[in-house]
């Protein structure tokens, strides 16, 4: 599959902040949008330093919650989740020597992941028209 897509090396990376719709101000509160920006960007550059788990990291943004869904206290849905960070901690101790700093990895990228609902709450519903 990677030499299928050799070709988008190439291609210089999107910025989310240059798209028109993230033009400041676009969100109704400054605070907002610095919470949305500064979680999207340090998500970013932690996927980007270990691209192989953009997976495991979408999968985990897709299995949260709100407190309101009827599935927010799925044993299943928890199980998953905690199946998903075992899994990345297993492959950040695989690929760092030292496993305490894989440690603070995982801790850091979950703890961006757990953000995320709130991210999509100001994207969705906090913008200026």
């Amino acid at each position: 599959m990677e030499k299928n897509l050799t070709c988008l090396k190439e291609y210089p990376a999107v910025k989310f902040e240059e798209l028109s719709v993230f033009k400041s101000p676009w969100c109704s509160s400054y605070k907002e949008e610095q919470f949305f920006t500064e979680t999207i960007k340090e998500l970013g550059l932690e996927l980007r330093r270990y691209p192989r788990l953009v997976g495991i990291a979408t999968m985990m943004s897709m299995v949260i919650q709100p407190e309101s869904s009827p599935f927010s206290k799925s044993k299943n849905l928890q199980r998953f989740f905690k199946e998903l960070a075992s899994l990345m901690y297993r492959y950040l101790v695989a690929v760092n020597e030292n496993a305490s700093e894989a440690s603070k990895d995982c801790e850091r990228i979950i703890s961006l992941i757990m953000k995320l609902p709130r991210c999509s709450d100001i994207f969705l519903n906090k913008r200026l028209n």
